[in-house]
């Protein structure tokens, strides 16, 4: 069975790593989707894949990478549609946000068949 979570965390988490961590941490949890900061200061995401590997990586979202400092985590259910809508490819990896001087509305996924990244504006 696969779910999809969009989570946020918000306190101090961009610039400390928070994204490339989580999107390492999904990757090893076998889930795919995106990551991003936010013009907020928050850092979001959107996960699917089983319900426990789910569960770990909102565990996970808690604490975050050493420098972070996480104050708070909303969770809420996604569907399939959050997922290609926001990512716009259906293979796409959990791959850290690049701004590149686009904002932080910019997605980057990689693409499965062929390793090349493109570039999605939201």
């Amino acid at each position: 069975m696969t779910d999809a979570r969009r989570i946020t965390v918000h306190g101090r988490v961009q610039g400390v790593g928070y994204r490339a961590s989580m999107a390492a941490e999904a990757r090893r949890l076998g889930l795919r989707g995106w990551v991003r900061n936010r013009a907020d200061g928050s850092v979001e995401a959107v996960a699917a894949g089983s319900p426990a590997a789910l569960d770990t990586l909102v565990a996970w979202a808690h604490t975050g990478p050493r420098w972070a400092s996480v104050t708070r985590v909303h969770t809420c259910a996604a569907d399939g549609a959050d997922l290609l809508r926001t990512v716009g490819h259906r293979g796409g990896l959990l791959q850290q946000v690049e701004q590149g001087g686009r904002g932080p509305d910019a997605a980057a996924v990689l693409d499965r068949a062929d390793g090349r990244r493109r570039d999605l504006e939201r």
